[in-house]
């Protein structure tokens, strides 16, 4: 995509900053390795960056001070990724690949996102970077996963699986583990959400293939969506690898039932 309809790209997706909050386009730049649009009002920008080298598109909200963005200040500036963690957990930005096509769907994707869940810090109420920067801090990242996958397995237990899923996709969002997956899964189907269900023990067992009860799991799911085959070599490879019980059940079973 070249520079001037990335530009237009931007400059559509993101129209609503123009007339809902008062943004400007304020600067574009493009080099060999980058293009970037920063969009501003009186005190919040909005940067759009994409990485050509990478492939990768980052959208980031910032706070002006004394009427000035930096990207790179400590308390000012976030990736929105930061702010999903918060406000949806389970959002994820589309994969990009160089074509023209999945370079729209990330962008508009990311401006629906800004669109619906950064209005207060649009109008220029920052009162939610203080969370956010505790979050930003890598070395945060793990303690607060586990707070919030403890909270999310007390819930799961008690039957609140409404909360269970509330903490544990923040706990997914910032460590993504096969063990939170599985018990976002089960929290699902607890609510009867079958396909929301079979997708998050999907992404489980994408964690970690070596996991035989989430595994197990997933072939299970598999079974009952007509998937014998996939769902007997999955059994097959926990069962050489270690000869896991449940899945040593799950195949009799399923063959059994398959004759």
């Amino acid at each position: 995509m070249d520079k001037k309809a990335f530009y237009e790209l931007c400059q559509n997706q993101f129209h609503f900053l123009f007339e809902e909050y008062g943004f400007r386009c304020e600067s574009r730049k493009s080099s060999s390795l980058i293009r970037e649009v920063l969009f501003q009002n009186k005190t919040t920008a909005v940067s759009i960056c994409f990485d050509i080298r990478d492939q990768d598109i980052d959208v980031h909200l910032g706070r002006l001070v004394d009427g000035v963005f930096d990207r790179w200040s400590i308390g000012n500036c976030y990736n929105i990724w930061f702010l999903a963690v918060l406000r949806e957990p389970t959002w994820r930005i589309p994969m990009i690949k160089p074509t023209e096509e999945r370079i729209v769907q990330n962008i508009t994707a990311q401006a629906q996102f800004v669109k619906k869940h950064a209005r207060d810090i649009l109008n220029g109420d920052f009162s939610i970077f203080d969370d956010l920067h505790r979050i930003a801090d890598p070395r945060a990242w793990y303690d607060l996963s586990v707070i919030d996958y403890d909270k999310g397995i007390k819930a799961f237990e008690s039957g609140d699986y409404q909360s269970a899923l509330s903490n544990l996709q923040r706990s997914f969002a910032l460590h993504a583990t096969c063990k939170t997956g599985f018990y976002i899964a089960k929290a699902h189907a607890a609510l009867g959400r079958d396909e929301e269900a079979f997708r998050a023990m999907q992404a489980a067992h994408t964690c970690n293939h070596c996991n035989p009860l989430v595994a197990t799991a997933y072939a299970e799911m598999l079974a009952d969506r007509g998937n014998l085959q996939k769902a007997f070599e999955l059994l097959d490879v926990v069962i050489d690898r270690k000869a896991y019980e449940p899945a040593i059940q799950l195949k009799a079973e399923l063959l059994k039932n398959a004759t």
